[in-house]
């Protein structure tokens, strides 16, 4: 694992940030600011001129969690639960949509990387996803538009958010509106184009005169 920047800084010129959200809960609202000692008096004046007020409590509680290692013990209990998530979301991934999915090694943070290989747009997956409550969100800038899905297109799946319980169901129901999404989608292709109607158009009539033998 790299160290952070603030680590490695020797002139003691950088601020590191972290927000707890991710390790804790991710309701949790509590960040951390490590400033450097030349910076602190400046930092203290401009909170206090913002009218900013620390949470002391929760800091406190924060602080007496770490030093008795509890907070060490909760993350390597999390990384092994949301490593089951994981291994979880990907094994249903691949039984549902078998050769319609690819899925990388690799992931981003909480979230696993997904490429599908589906007929359908994106907004059609997206809609599809939310139908099933599947927290994906597509990684495309231009997702809005009604394109086809690609071969390189990516989306993101937030496995953290899903348990080992709930995830094999939501991602059946998900590959069964999806499949529901690609019948309307053939039938849709497959019903010819109603032939444009002929507007009756007036034929003038000729009028037969009596000619006298």
């Amino acid at each position: 694992m790299f160290p952070a920047l603030q680590g490695l800084d020797k002139t003691d010129r950088v601020i590191y940030l972290y927000d707890f959200s991710r390790v804790l809960y991710p309701y949790v609202n509590i960040a951390v600011a490590v400033i450097p000692n030349s910076m602190i008096e400046v930092a203290r004046n401009t909170m206090l001129m913002r009218g900013a007020v620390s949470p002391s409590i929760e800091h406190f509680a924060l602080a007496d969690f770490i030093a008795e290692g509890d907070l060490q013990r909760h993350i390597r209990r999390s990384r092994k639960d949301y490593q089951s998530r994981r291994q979880t979301v990907i094994y249903h991934l691949t039984r549902h949509f078998r050769d319609q999915v690819s899925i990388p090694n690799h992931s981003a943070g909480l979230h696993q990387i997904v490429r599908f290989n589906l007929d359908l747009s994106v907004q059609d997956i997206l809609s599809c996803a939310r139908g099933a409550a599947l927290p994906l969100v597509s990684l495309s800038q231009d997702s809005a538009s009604g394109s086809k899905v690609s071969a390189g297109h990516e989306f993101a799946l937030a496995f953290a958010l899903l348990d080992s319980q709930t995830s094999p169901l939501k991602i059946a129901k998900f590959k069964d509106l999806i499949d529901e999404r690609q019948r309307d989608s053939s039938v849709e292709r497959s019903v010819p184009a109603k032939a444009p109607e002929v507007a009756a158009q007036v034929l003038p009539v000729a009028v037969l005169q009596t000619v006298p033998f």
